[in-house]
């Protein structure tokens, strides 16, 4: 994503008018400045990544099926071949005999070539799949979302199904280098609905917020 110029012109873009917004409000070295800052990452990146898992797959799907068509095809000229041969005299049964032969090594070969192709189709999906999931997971990370780091807590919205709070960190928080308010979701209600995106730091609960759809 780091040579990628369109991740980099969208992420230069997502950084430029959440530094904007930030400054206006007098806000700009606030701690839910430096979140959103970090969240642009992963907002950019995600259509990029859906893009390359889609190319990935149509270039896997199309490389498939034409195996499977070159496969289909030698079937069929050595089926009609062994037919002529069937019906034709000893000597030009003797003859076809060595052209047999010959179609049964390419055949093998095609076979062989085949199955190196589905193997090598199913290691390159799933080492694609694993660089989207590690490229994720490196942009989104975990952040502190305990309700024991938070005061001044009030109900502003809802996403994605998780009621959305804002907050002022209180001096556990401050020790933690929370400073300023912040907006979000409560991690004791995530870990209900989605204990995956939950985990402990220092004592205290963290939401993985690319984990459950949700920008803060």
């Amino acid at each position: 994503m780091q040579n990628n110029p369109l991740f980099q012109l969208g992420l230069d873009n997502a950084n430029r008018q959440t530094s904007q917004l930030a400054a206006s409000r007098g806000r700009l070295s606030a701690g839910d400045t430096l979140t959103q800052l970090n969240n642009n990452a992963l907002l950019t990146a995600s259509p990029l990544i859906a893009q390359q898992k889609q190319s990935i797959g149509d270039l896997l799907n199309l490389g498939q099926g034409t195996a499977f068509n070159q496969g289909n095809i030698l079937q069929n000229t050595a089926g009609s071949r062994a037919n002529i041969t069937q019906n034709t005299g000893l000597n030009l049964a003797n003859i076809l005999q060595g052209t047999s032969a010959n179609q049964g090594n390419l055949l093998t070969g095609a076979a062989a070539s085949e199955a190196a192709g589905l193997v090598g189709a199913a290691n390159a999906r799933s080492a694609g799949a694993a660089n989207v999931l590690n490229l994720g997971a490196q942009i989104g990370g975990f952040a502190f979302s305990d309700p024991a780091l938070k005061t001044n807590i009030n109900l502003i919205g809802n996403e994605n199904g998780f009621n959305i709070y804002s907050w002022d960190w209180n001096k556990e928080a401050n020790e933690l280098g929370l400073f300023g308010s912040n907006s979000g979701v409560m991690a004791n209600e995530v870990l209900k609905k989605e204990p995956k995106a939950i985990s402990t730091d220092r004592g205290y609960m963290k939401v993985n917020y690319g984990m459950i759809g949700v920008s803060h």
